[in-house]
């Protein structure tokens, strides 16, 4: 019995907890540390980014977005005009007529929108704003290849427009006027008969100066703060096809354009370009995670994948079809956001200062359906031990992005950096941002840690796998998600078009049902596989939200434009280029805080101790479970023997 009980108390697996200081043990130092902060985000929900990034980057010299906004969607520019009034308020104030004074505040290719707004001012009847000519005018600005003797076009975009007007608008773009010469009083023109409308209005405005030129002109004016806007500040060509969308998908686009036929028009052009259509190339990528409300936008083919065509795809080089997938994955994560749809335009760590930054990368072998996730501090670049509690991370979560009303805000995961960011299988450390908010996250620390001895246990007695050393990066989540999509590729032969395809083809619909199956199959089907035992050293993560505060209010209390630097102010800024769609722009952003609660963590260190004492100790301890003896006992039972004798033997003289 003795020899069967040594056995297993020669690996007593001692554990102990102790608070550890980040800043004190190197030891422990890069695993306490260096925990990774995923933001996951639906690439459904970006769909509509995608083609507009994709469109961006095809449409070099915004021709598609320019005609987008011009054939009949005008109306989409309101925003934009109400988001750049002031400028040009300025610039009008005080002037009640048009004058070579108030011409001087424009640059000559400039003059000929003001010359324009005072010749429809001389052919007006009655002082009563009409915005007929002004869309004609802006559409074919906007749109010079336009042709205005195109009876359709005309009815699309001033079906209340008379053919006099038509005839007005078309004459001013047929002349050759030079500017800076009309306001000397030189009309001459090499296009334009003498009997042209807009040789009657330069000699009599400019050579012989009518003062009723001008008669209308308050009434007129918001017209002419528009056409000052367009020349002084038009939109770049990023805005313009972000105009569109963003009008697109909004609320009132369905009433307007039910069908989608502005759309599905502006992505049929750009097909024209490259030969590929990639709305429907996307969808047929995409068609087993799309939910209804993308039908309604997108078009009802019956669509099957051709792998000889493709929609055109298979058509072009290589390097532009992975131009075009990596384009319709994601957003970006970080770049310029005057010009670009960004995730994070704004962070910083160690500093309440907000930047331009790079910090967060996203995740390749993670699958999740329609999920792609980017992750700060995965090369554990980032030391937060010695952080004051206001210098951790910062970021700036930009939701002002074209999207339908189902958009789903961005989910934040805490997890070590050989980890992959599975909040199913770590609820507590993960959490949803909510848009127009302030988010201060708190994060909590617990490690396991194992000593020498425990580690040179053999693996059957300590039940863990030893990452440590070279294979200090393996985890057993990471383990399982790569075996379920080698598994996947093999059983499929196809990766889903958004993950590196490991040399084999792209996912159609019946490939990506199977690889999803398979994928989830096999998660649940090996809860405790071999292939992935658990690992010995680990990092527990545990978070607590300090409050959803709306970021509107928190501004109001708190001098946040000074605190969060420069850069901040001019985002929040009135001059903001991205307010023209969003004129609170506060309600469509968050500032997110992350940082450690305390500067401690506990460890449970992990032991196997073999020493004299403790098998002693550990003996005596099971003899006393099965005899019920102590060594205090046994003394006891001697003590009451001795004064038995004692007892005997007195007794004994007394006779």
């Amino acid at each position: 019995m003795i020899a069967i009980l040594l056995k297993p108390i020669s690996y007593i697996i001692y554990i102990k907890k102790l608070i550890f200081n980040f800043s004190g043990n190197k030891k422990y130092q890069r695993n306490s540390i260096s925990c990774c902060f995923c933001m996951q985000v639906s690439f459904l929900d970006m769909a509509w980014i995608n083609y507009l990034t994709y469109l961006h980057d095809l449409d070099q010299d915004g021709l598609l977005s320019r005609r987008a906004i011009s054939m009949g969607n005008l109306s989409y520019l309101s925003d934009f005009f109400q988001a750049n009034t002031r400028h040009c308020q300025l610039i009008l104030k005080g002037h009640k007529s048009i004058t070579p004074q108030l011409l001087d505040e424009f640059q000559d290719a400039e003059k000929g929108g003001p010359l324009f707004f005072q010749y429809v001012l001389s052919q007006a009847t009655t002082c009563q704003s009409n915005s007929e000519y002004l869309d004609l005018y802006l559409a074919k600005s906007i749109s010079p290849e336009m042709d205005l003797s195109n009876e359709t076009i005309i009815d699309m975009l001033c079906p209340n427009c008379d053919q006099d007007m038509t005839n007005m608008v078309t004459e001013w773009f047929k002349s050759d006027l030079n500017y800076t010469n009309v306001m000397n009083g030189n009309c001459s023109s090499n296009t334009l008969d003498q009997d042209s409308p807009v040789l009657q209005w330069c000699t009599r405005c400019w050579e012989q100066k009518d003062d009723n030129c001008s008669n209308c002109f308050e009434e007129f004016k918001p017209e002419l703060q528009k056409i000052c806007i367009m020349q002084k500040n038009p939109p770049t060509n990023w805005q313009y096809i972000d105009i569109f969308m963003s009008n697109f998908l909004s609320g009132g686009s369905k009433t307007k354009d039910p069908t989608g036929t502005d759309f599905h028009s502006l992505m049929t052009n750009a097909e024209q370009v490259n030969g590929v259509n990639v709305m429907q190339l996307w969808q047929l990528l995409n068609r087993l995670f799309l939910i209804d409300e993308f039908h309604d936008y997108l078009p009802q083919e019956n669509l099957t994948l051709d792998t000889s065509t493709k929609f055109g795809f298979d058509n072009i080089a290589e390097v532009t079809q992975k131009d075009i997938l990596t384009q319709l994955q994601s957003p970006k994560i970080h770049g310029d956001y005057k010009s670009e749809y960004v995730l994070i335009p704004f962070c910083s760590f160690g500093s309440e200062s907000l930047k331009k930054c790079h910090f967060f990368k996203r995740q390749i072998m993670f699958y999740k359906k329609d999920t792609v996730c980017y992750t700060f501090n995965v090369g554990e670049e980032f030391n937060g031990g010695l952080l004051d509690q206001s210098e951790g991370l910062h970021f700036i979560v930009n939701y002002r992005l074209p999207r339908t009303k189902s958009f789903k805000p961005v989910q934040v995961i805490i997890h070590s950096a050989n980890e992959i960011p599975d909040k199913d299988n770590t609820p507590a450390t993960s959490m949803v941002i909510d848009m127009g908010k302030v988010v201060n996250v708190g994060v909590e620390m617990s490690i396991t840690n194992i000593t020498t001895s425990f580690a040179e246990m053999k693996e059957s007695k300590r039940q863990c796998y030893l990452n440590i050393g070279e294979d200090a990066s393996y985890s057993r989540n990471k383990c399982r998600m790569e075996q379920s999509l080698d598994q996947a590729k093999t059983s499929c032969n196809c990766t889903p078009w958004f993950l590196p395809n490991m040399s084999v083809s792209i996912c159609d619909d019946i490939g990506l049902k199977c690889f999803d199956d398979a994928t989830m199959d096999y998660l649940k089907s090996n809860p405790l596989n071999e292939e992935c035992p658990s690992e010995c050293v680990t990092s527990q993560y545990s978070l607590t939200v300090e409050g959803h505060s709306d970021l509107q209010n928190y501004a109001a209390i708190y001098d946040i434009d000074s605190n969060y630097g420069k850069d901040w102010i001019e985002y929040i800024s009135p001059n903001n280029p991205l307010k023209y769609s969003d004129p609170k722009l506060l309600s469509s952003t968050s500032l997110v805080h992350v940082n450690f609660l305390r500067k401690e963590a506990t460890v449970t260190l992990k032991d196997a101790r073999v020493t004299i004492a403790d098998m002693i100790g550990t003996i005596g301890g099971t003899f006393g479970v099965f005899i019920g003896l102590s060594f205090v006992g046994i003394l006891e039972f001697f003590i009451w023997i001795w004064n038995w004798i004692k007892e005997m033997w007195q007794q004994k003289r007394k006779r």
